[in-house]
C-alpha cells in the first residue's frame, strides 16, 4: 500500500514535469493566453488522473517462461505438456526485510515533508488573512478593495483587491490601470489556480521543479491580465507603469501580484497581443505525449503487478485470478514449444495452463460464479502424496480447472460465487504448483486474456 502510495506520487511528478517542458518548449511564447492558461490547468489535471488511467488492451509482456531455465522444466508422459518445477516460497527474505524497512524509511520521510510544506502554506494563508484584517476595507460591486499599511505591491486575492499607501501617489490613469489588472486576476478566478497548484505541491514537496511550475502559471496570469488592462489604456503608458512598480516589495506567495513577473517577457507579450493564426494547432501535438504516457505507466503497472507476483483485473473482466495472496506466475500459457534435454533430444511440449508457485495452504478460490462439474481424486504410489482436480462450469461455454489443490471445501453438483474459495493449495510430488485451466467451448485459452 505504502509503496503504491509513493509509485503514484512518483508518477504524478514525472507527468508534471514532462508536461511543463513540453509547454516551455513550445506554447509559453505563444499569444493564445487563454489557451496557455487552460493547458497549465491540464497538466496539473492530467498528472492527478493519468497514472490511473488504463489502456483499453493489454500489453503483452514478454514470455516468462523463457526467462526461467531449461532445466527446470519436467516432462510428464500421463500429461503429455511441460510442468515446472518450483521451490518452496520463503515465508520472508533478508530483502524483503530491507525492502519494507526502506519503504517505511522513505514514507516516514516523505510525511515529513508534507507537514513542512502544509505547514509553510498554512503561514501564508494566515499573512494574506493578517494583511486583510488591519486593512480598510471599502466594498464595489463584485469585489472588496483593502487599503493596507504593508509595504507591498498591489495584489488581488479572489475577489480581495489590496492596495497600498503608494498606490494613491499614482496618477488617476495609472491607478485605473493598477486596480484593472488586478480586476482582471478576480473575474478570471487565477488565485484558483494558484492555490490548487499549492495543495498539489504539499504532496508533492520533493518535484524539483516546483517553483518554475508555479512561475509559468503567474506568467500566464500576468500575461492575462496585462492584455485586458492595455485595452482601456495604451501599450507606451501601460509599459511604464509596469517599469515603474517594478522594484516593488514581493512576499507573500499566494496572491497574483502586479510586478512579480519578469518584466521582459511581459512587455514583449503585450507587443504580440496578436495570435499567429494556426498556430494554436500544435497544442494538439500534445495528444501523441499523452498516449505515450499512458502506455509508459501502463507497462509500469504490469512491471509492478508482476514483480509482486499478482494479476490483476482491468475492470470489467468475467473472471479472476483464483489465487490472491502469496503466489507468483512461474509458467505462462503457451501453445507449443520445443526443448532439448541433456541427451540433446528434441521435444515438442505444450502448457496450456498457467502455473503458479504459492505457499502451501493458500486459498484457491473461484475465477468466476458457475457450478461444479468434477472433482477428481489423485493419488501417487505408496507414498500417500494426493491432490485434486477441481471443474467449474461457468456461462457462455467457459470451464475452470484448478488442478494440484488439496482440502477441497465444496461438491459436485454445488453453485459457487467468483472469490468463493473452494480448496488449498498443496505440495504433490515436491513439484509446489498450482496450475489453472480456461477453456471455451472446449478448447483451451490463455487466461490472462479473461482477468
Amino acid at each position: 500500500m505504502i509503496s503504491s502510495m509513493l509509485l503514484y506520487l512518483l508518477k504524478v511528478t514525472v507527468c508534471l514535469v514532462v508536461l511543463h517542458f513540453f509547454y516551455r518548449r513550445y506554447f509559453h511564447r505563444l499569444s493564445f493566453l487563454g489557451w496557455n492558461r487552460f493547458f497549465m490547468l491540464s497538466v496539473i489535471a492530467i498528472s492527478i488522473v493519468i497514472p490511473f488511467a488504463t489502456l483499453p488492451f493489454r500489453i503483452v509482456q514478454p514470455d516468462l517462461g523463457r526467462q526461467i531455465s531449461e532445466s527446470l522444466l519436467v516432462f510428464d508422459p500421463l500429461r503429455k505438456e511441460a510442468l515446472l518445477e518450483v521451490e518452496k516460497l520463503p515465508e520472508t527474505t533478508p530483502e524483503s526485510v530491507i525492502f519494507s524497512f526502506l519503504t517505511i524509511f522513505f514514507a516516514g520521510v516523505y510525511l515529513v515533508g508534507v507537514l513542512l510544506r502544509f505547514f509553510l502554506f498554512l503561514k501564508q494563508m494566515l499573512k494574506v488573512r493578517k494583511i486583510a484584517h488591519k486593512a480598510t476595507k471599502k466594498k464595489e460591486i463584485g469585489y472588496t478593495i483593502l487599503k493596507t499599511q504593508e509595504q507591498l505591491p498591489a495584489f488581488s486575492f479572489f475577489r480581495l483587491l489590496f492596495l497600498n499607501q503608494n498606490f494613491f501617489l499614482l496618477t488617476k490613469a495609472e491607478q485605473q490601470q493598477v486596480v484593472e489588472h488586478e480586476k482582471t486576476h478576480a473575474r478570471q478566478f487565477h488565485s484558483f489556480d494558484i492555490l490548487l497548484f499549492e495543495i498539489l505541491s504539499i504532496f508533492l514537496w520533493f518535484n524539483p521543479l516546483n517553483r518554475q511550475i508555479k512561475a509559468s502559471i503567474l506568467e500566464t496570469h500576468e500575461y492575462i491580465a496585462d492584455f485586458f488592462a492595455v485595452q482601456k489604456s495604451n501599450y507606451r503608458d501601460y509599459t511604464r507603469l509596469i517599469l515603474k512598480l517594478a522594484t516593488s516589495k514581493q512576499n507573500v506567495d499566494l496572491v497574483n501580484n502586479f510586478a512579480k513577473v519578469q518584466l521582459k517577457n511581459r512587455i514583449l507579450m503585450l507587443a504580440r497581443t496578436t495570435p499567429e493564426e494556426m498556430r494554436h494547432l500544435r497544442f494538439f501535438f500534445t495528444l501523441p505525449l499523452l498516449g505515450i504516457l499512458l502506455m509508459v505507466f501502463t507497462g509500469l503497472n504490469d512491471i509492478a503487478n508482476s514483480s509482486k507476483f499478482l494479476i490483476k483485473p482491468t475492470g470489467g473482466a468475467a473472471f479472476v485470478c483464483p489465487l490472491e495472496n502469496n503466489y507468483r506466475l512461474v509458467q505462462p500459457f503457451f501453445d507449443s514449444k520445443k526443448i532439448v534435454d541433456n541427451n540433446k533430444q528434441e521435444y515438442l511440449v505444450s502448457h496450456r495452463a498457467l502455473s503458479f508457485g504459492a505457499t502451501k495452504d493458500s486459498p484457491v478460490r473461484a475465477s468466476a460464479a458457475g457450478s461444479v462439474a468434477k472433482i477428481i481424486y489423485h493419488e501417487f504410489g505408496s507414498s500417500g502424496v494426493a491432490e485434486y482436480e477441481i471443474e467449474i462450469a461457468h456461462a457462455d461455454g467457459f470451464v475452470s480447472r484448478y488442478k494440484k489443490v488439496i482440502s477441497p471445501q465444496v461438491s459436485e453438483g454445488e453453485v459457487v460465487e467468483k472469490g468463493q474459495e473452494i480448496a488449498k493449495t498443496g505440495n504433490p510430488m515436491f513439484i509446489h504448483t498450482f496450475r489453472f485451466e480456461l477453456s471455451k467451448d472446449g478448447k483451451l485459452v490463455d487466461p490472462m486474456l479473461y482477468f
